[in-house]
């Protein structure tokens, strides 16, 4: 699943970089884990998000507003494919970012 993700975001840096949303970090859970996850900051005018997939396929997707530091968006998903689509799942994250 971390590795689709990772797929997912290399195949689509140039679109979200069109959007106005940046790559800003990229965080593996410490090795050994009993449930190994792949965390991604991006950061746009507005806003920062931050997608956390779970090797267990799991997946929380959040949006902070700069200005007044409210969440735009939380949501917590159990992924059930096991090929997901990614343009679908983060579909809120994408919008709420811009």
């Amino acid at each position: 699943m971390l590795t689709l993700l990772k797929e997912w975001l290399s195949q689509n840096e140039k679109k979200l970089e069109g959007l106005g949303i940046k790559l800003d970090d990229l965080t593996y859970s410490v090795e050994g884990s009993p449930d190994p996850s792949l965390s991604v900051d991006h950061v746009s005018d507005s806003s920062m998000g931050r997608i956390t997939v779970w090797s267990s396929k799991k997946i929380d997707i959040e949006v902070i507003d700069f200005n007044t530091g409210d969440t735009k968006l939380y949501e917590q998903k159990e992924i059930t494919d096991d090929f997901p689509n990614f343009d679908l799942l983060l579909e809120n994250y994408v919008k709420n970012m811009q």
